[in-house]
């Protein structure tokens, strides 16, 4: 009886190792400030990170990679996302032949978008998987490509050839024109009724548009000029529309800057230039910013545009290089180029940089939570058992929380595949229990053997095995 426990033990401990060396205990560590690399799934390929959501806690990234095409054996470059349990996956295309790439994912993950070809595309979570429709091309122009979609499904979409030009696009086939001639980057809030960006021409300016108010030149909010200042771009903006980054000239300090307006106050504040450890910096593009505005991320270039380095605008400490403030994490000579994206409450940043590890160019996931803040804010208590155990029919998950938050449970085979997803929404604090019955999602019961059960909640997860019996 003894032996067969002690085997039955050690066989749990196998596992255990092969899911963690599977990534499945969650990819990116989270109790701590961590850096996770991205590589381009072939060999010599190409990888880019355009934007960044967190889905349950959980970072999703999008972008354009370099696949291999299993048909044809040709290296091609399609949309991806990745996440930290399923890794880098395609998103699919309307035609294989065509190449595309995303460049922006929705605050919930519902909705990403982008380009196949020369048409504006977006690709819609239905289900476990998602669906690609063309936008189509707005009459009188070429090309078309999306640049940002809302919570609601509405999409910012670019069109060119001939001149420029930006469309709000809502579900339904509506389309309308924003402004014309325009820069390359725009943004669209999460409710899809505020879009900002640039207006190109002799005279360029940042803008404001919005349903009820049309478009705004933001420099009309600019203090009188003496020496010569003004906003040249919008490059993006708070989920809600408040807080508005973007680059221009800053007349005090007679250099291109990058800005953060507070449009509540109409309040702007130019973001200064980082120093750096090796190279002088001379240039900055805002990309990104935190929900309440604290955080704007980017990046600087020097005076011969060819070395980048990524960086954030803190409030509490102002601009800063972040290889300067996460040198721990890049022990291996590898450089953070870009910063792209950052995640609503500030935690996460994803963009491209060198990762010395491998002698490539990657795309980077930057956890910046500190271990003693997630440490002070522990949401699981006790225990996560099942019982019993081994599971004959029903299994009995039970746990207990800290505090209120909302938790999912996975169940993943010992190939390392996930065979059960459930979303337990939010829980009050205290003690909890859940039935799983052996079935997969699709309710088909799964065969005997060894299987294990992951709870994630915050920034914190536990996971179990059990037994499952014929």
């Amino acid at each position: 009886m003894l032996a067969a426990f002690s085997a039955e033990l050690l066989q749990r401990q196998r596992v255990v190792a092969v899911f963690l060396v599977l990534g499945l205990s969650g990819g990116v560590p989270l109790q701590a400030q961590s850096l996770f690399w991205i590589a381009p799934p072939a060999s010599g390929g190409s990888i880019v990170a355009a934007d960044l959501a967190v889905v349950g806690e959980m970072p999703v990234v999008v972008g354009q990679a370099t696949f291999v095409d299993p048909q044809r054996g040709i290296y091609i470059r399609r949309a991806f996302i990745w996440t930290p349990s399923n890794g880098l996956r395609q998103l699919g295309a309307l035609d294989p032949s065509m190449e595309n790439g995303a460049s922006a994912i929705s605050p919930d993950g519902r909705y990403i978008v982008g380009v196949e070809g020369n048409r504006a595309v977006l690709w819609t979570l239905r289900g476990d998987s998602y669906t690609i429709q063309d936008l189509g091309v707005p009459t009188g122009y070429s090309n078309s490509k999306a640049l940002d979609v809302s919570h609601s499904g509405a999409v910012l979409i670019r069109a060119d050839d001939p001149g420029s030009a930006l469309f709000r696009w809502t579900p339904g086939g509506n389309i309308q024109l924003i402004a014309s001639p325009v820069g390359e980057m725009g943004a669209i809030s999460a409710d899809g009724e505020i879009v900002v960006g640039g207006v190109e021409g002799n005279a360029p300016y940042a803008f404001r548009w919005s349903g009820s108010g049309g478009l705004e030149n933001l420099n009309a909010y600019l203090p009188p000029p003496a020496p010569p200042t003004w906003l040249a771009e919008a490059t993006a903006m708070s989920p809600d529309g408040r807080f508005i980054v973007g680059n221009g000239f800053n007349g005090q300090a007679a250099r291109p800057e990058s800005f953060l307006m507070d449009y509540s106050t109409k309040a702007v504040r130019w973001m200064g230039i980082p120093a750096s450890q090796d190279v002088t910096l001379y240039v900055t593009s805002a990309q990104d910013v935190s929900s309440d505005g604290t955080i704007v991320v980017g990046f600087a270039v020097d005076h011969s545009w060819s070395v980048a380095r990524a960086v954030w605008w803190r409030q509490d400490t102002g601009p800063e290089d972040l290889n300067r403030r996460f040198s721990s994490l890049l022990q291996d000579g590898s450089v953070l180029r870009e910063a792209r994206a950052i995640s609503p409450d500030g935690r996460y940043i994803v963009g491209i940089g060198f990762h010395a590890a491998r002698n490539q160019t990657e795309v980077f996931v930057l956890d910046t939570r500190t271990a003693t803040a997630v440490n002070s804010e522990k949401l699981f208590t006790r225990f996560l058992e099942i019982f019993p155990n081994p599971v004959s029919a029903e299994a009995n998950i039970r746990f207990a929380l800290e505090k209120s938050a909302p938790v999912q449970l996975e169940i993943f085979s010992s190939t390392g595949a996930r065979v059960y997803a459930r979303d337990l929404g939010w829980l009050a604090a205290g003690e909890h229990q859940v039935r799983w019955d052996g079935r997969s999602v699709s309710g088909m019961r799964l065969a005997a053997g060894l299987y294990l059960c992951r709870l994630l909640l915050g920034g914190e997860m536990r996971t179990a095995t059990c037994i499952l019996l014929p």
